[in-house]
């Protein structure tokens, strides 16, 4: 986080959402048993099991259906590219079909489906800076649906109430509020009857496999040409945004090896000397870099955590300051956070996104940067200047009954409403 940014409040919250979490779990427990009959006895690499991939593609559609899937034909185009190039010597069944897919997700994560569906979140693309290292990513995820590594993991479930962990495809998800993000992301999973993508969220493969797929993954960018430092970076990127210790051991491949084993034996295997200081983000990624890191301030706002979203908001800012959305972005990060200064900081990010061309939204985000501040007065101004004229905005009926109601208050005969929509800025 960011030097200046206001401590999370997030930590507060955690015993409910923990308990919360208890509830959830119990529920794939029935998912995983309401399923358990697609599932054979005893699985092996040598055969594909057609129910275990029909169900993946089920859950595949399910996601793409229900808007996790963020639909951006640029970006698709290359990271298919990348993993193309990587595995045309791999043999697979023809029932694994490998795709690669933008999830809708701020958090640092990728999982993959055994039906070849790979998900990689805008957060983690945000955070990479090299074509290398997504190429590593998407080389380890591609052997997980190769190997079979889900089916292996199935294989050795000794009863039903260990499908739970056995049935994780990728990594766990921090602790959060929202649909998109932690545990409202494993709630959502769980509502849609995702046992998969939901246990992936909660569990991993485990230390053996994984380190399986780092290491083929590593091999893959080595044939293909690409250092294998990168792969070191990777793991690097990942314990850079956490101490190490905490949830981001959990993140990205679950019940994994230490990120910090995973470095030293992916750079002995590498025979390389790797820098410890990661690389600034290269040209050819730019394209993918920074319009993902602008969008993981949205949905860190979009998910209710505005702290969350502050860090890479100030960073893209200082690279785009020309960028009006960015400040508008960064003035609804400061009034989330909703402290006498950042109420001060969303004001002065508001102005500058108008003065920047960025109007009318910004105008909202003044009046309730003013409500918040008891600045009555003001927050009608703001609201007047919002809703005239015939511009378009969201919820322009609840925003007039809100004027009506504030203007009752502190004038009474105000004008109505019907006027105050139609007058023009000032």
């Amino acid at each position: 986080m960011h030097a200046d940014a206001p401590a999370s409040k997030a930590s507060a919250c955690l015993p409910a959402r923990t308990r919360s979490l208890w509830s959830r779990q119990a529920v794939f427990s029935a998912t995983a048993i309401a399923v358990s009959h697609l599932l054979p006895a005893s699985a092996t690499a040598e055969k594909v099991d057609r129910k275990l991939v029909v169900r993946a593609q089920v859950e595949a559609a399910t996601l793409w259906r229900k808007g996790y899937v963020v639909e951006d034909a640029q970006v698709d185009s290359m990271l298919q590219a990348i993993l193309d190039s990587m595995v045309s010597d791999y043999s697979m069944d023809p029932g694994i079909k490998l795709r690669v897919h933008l999830f809708r997700s701020p958090e640092i994560n990728a999982f993959a489906l055994p039906d070849g569906s790979l998900y990689v979140f805008v957060g983690l693309l945000a955070n990479l800076s090299t074509m290398d290292q997504l190429a590593f990513i998407l080389g380890h995820e591609a052997y997980h649906a190769i190997d079979l590594h889900a089916q292996k993991n199935l294989a050795q479930a000794k009863s039903k109430s260990a499908l739970v962990g056995i049935l994780s495809i990728g990594s766990s998800i921090a602790l959060g509020s929202s649909g998109i993000a932690g545990a409202g992301l494993i709630d959502t999973f769980a509502q849609l009857g995702l046992s998969l993508a939901g246990a992936a969220s909660i569990h991993g493969y485990g230390r053996e496999l994984e380190r399986s797929a780092d290491e083929a993954g590593l091999a893959m960018i080595q044939r293909a040409g690409r250092p294998g430092c990168a792969a070191v970076h990777s793991m690097q990127v990942l314990l850079a945004s956490h101490d190490g210790q905490g949830r981001i051991s959990n993140f990205f491949w679950g019940s994994h090896p230490l990120l910090v084993d995973r470095i030293a034996y992916l750079e002995e295997a590498s025979r390389e000397t790797c820098d410890d200081e990661l690389p600034q983000v290269a040209p050819d990624f730019a394209g993918i870099h920074w319009p993902m890191l602008k969008k993981t301030v949205e949905l860190w706002l979009l998910a209710g955590n505005p702290t969350a979203g502050l860090r890479p908001a100030l960073r893209y800012c200082q690279r785009f300051p020309e960028d009006a959305e960015i400040h508008r972005h960064l003035g609804d990060v400061y009034r989330g956070v909703g402290t006498p200064d950042t109420l001060a900081l969303a004001a002065s990010e508001y102005e500058v996104a108008l003065a920047l061309g960025d109007a009318p939204l910004p105008l909202r985000g003044l009046a309730l940067v003013a409500e918040a501040r008891g600045d009555t007065a003001a927050c009608i101004g703001y609201l007047e200047r919002y809703l005239a004229g015939g511009v378009d905005v969201p919820n322009r009926r609840s925003l007039q009954r809100k004027l009506q109601q504030l203007m009752s208050r502190a004038v009474p005969g105000a004008e109505t409403i019907d006027t105050l929509s139609t007058r023009e800025p000032d």
